[in-house]
């Protein structure tokens, strides 16, 4: 129940056809390359993009520094460990 009455309210949130659902999977099998490189030129900064790297420090910290981007160590609360 939960999921249709998120569906119903994602269409009227945001003014969708009542048939939004029922033709969504053919509107995405349709998009072109075009499209989807439209589309994330409007979404997809990648100056602004934020790696998150889980592994073991030992084995991976040096190959990482060695691509030469800044690194934050932070723990599993999101808190940077100084």
């Amino acid at each position: 129940m939960g999921a249709v009455g998120g569906s119903i309210s994602n269409i009227l949130m945001y003014n969708l056809p009542d048939d939004y659902y029922s033709n969504y999977i053919n509107v995405v099998k349709n998009l072109s390359i075009s499209d989807l490189t439209n589309a994330a030129k409007k979404v997809v900064f990648p100056d602004k993009l934020v790696w998150v790297i889980v592994g073991d420090k030992a084995k991976i910290e040096g190959p990482v520094k060695e691509l030469g981007y800044e690194i934050k160590y932070i723990d599993g609360n999101g808190n940077v460990i100084e």
